[in-house]
């Protein structure tokens, strides 16, 4: 076991030293890092966003395609479908 006069300045030194990395490397979704870490973040580029536009319309268009497919299957509306003839 550790002893506590050797384990709570070094987890102490730990924090400090994550806290001190958070600040100079804020990088994530949001706003662009400063200096030496600063590249746009991904999703805010002009081909990120129109990609995710164009993905969305994909999307809604397929959606409404499948909508109107579902309306013209037979017993969409709750009705029996035709009973087959016999052979």
């Amino acid at each position: 076991m550790t002893p506590d006069r050797l384990f709570y300045p070094l987890a102490a030194l730990v924090a400090a030293g994550l806290i001190a990395l958070a600040i100079v490397y804020p990088q994530g979704q949001g706003d662009r890092s400063p200096g030496a870490f600063g590249h746009p973040p991904e999703l805010q580029t002009q081909a990120a966003i129109a990609m995710l536009r164009h993905n969305a319309q994909l999307e809604a268009d397929a959606k409404k395609a499948a909508e109107g497919i579902k309306s013209h299957e037979p017993g969409a509306d709750g009705a029996r479908a035709p009973a087959a003839a016999p052979r």
